[in-house]
């Protein structure tokens, strides 16, 4: 009996040792802030994301391309982006919805927009947002103050705006 009773934690043990787990360490994404990559943007365009589907046959992390159509562009003329794809799922992954809308800079004119985790050059800004508005929105309106000459608010995005389309800690604002 004492035998039996021996035997059942140190299965118990193999069998968690043997488990696969998906717990995976993250380091900060090295990547640009919003700020940053305005600041260098040939091409600063609002756009609302019309689909997405997966590209791989992973669950986890799952590549994405999605359609995106051009609602209003701000600085640089028409952009050629038609398409965005990024990776959800993975350490400070990108996270978007269909029917919103988002505020993208860009530096290169392709075709596809392609976001890397912790990527900052897509922000949500549906809220107040609508295809023929004259105005510019809340989200918007510093922006379009910024590229007339205009200081950008520090805290601009914000953190709500950034929490929106990343699943990362954020670095407290003025870091």
């Amino acid at each position: 009996m004492l035998g039996a009773k021996m035997k059942i934690p140190a299965l118990l043990a193999i069998g968690l040792l043997a488990t696969p787990t998906l717990a995976q360490a993250c380091s900060d994404p090295v990547v640009r802030t919003f700020t940053e990559s305005l600041d260098s943007a040939e091409h600063v365009f609002v756009f609302r994301l019309s689909s997405l589907e997966l590209t791989n046959d992973e669950a986890w992390p799952s590549s994405l391309r999605g359609r995106i159509t051009l609602v209003r562009s701000l600085k640089g003329g028409e952009p050629a982006a038609r398409n965005i794809e990024f990776v959800a799922g993975a350490c400070c992954s990108i996270k978007l919805t269909v029917g919103r809308y988002y505020l993208a800079v860009s530096k290169v004119n392709s075709q596809t927009l392609s976001l890397v985790p912790g990527d900052q050059s897509v922000i949500d800004v549906t809220d107040g947002f609508t295809a023929g508005a004259r105005s510019s929105p809340e989200a918007l309106g510093p922006v379009v103050r910024f590229l007339s000459g205009e200081a950008l608010p520090k805290d601009y995005p914000g953190e709500h705006r950034l929490s929106s389309t990343l699943s990362c800690p954020l670095p407290a604002v003025g870091t």
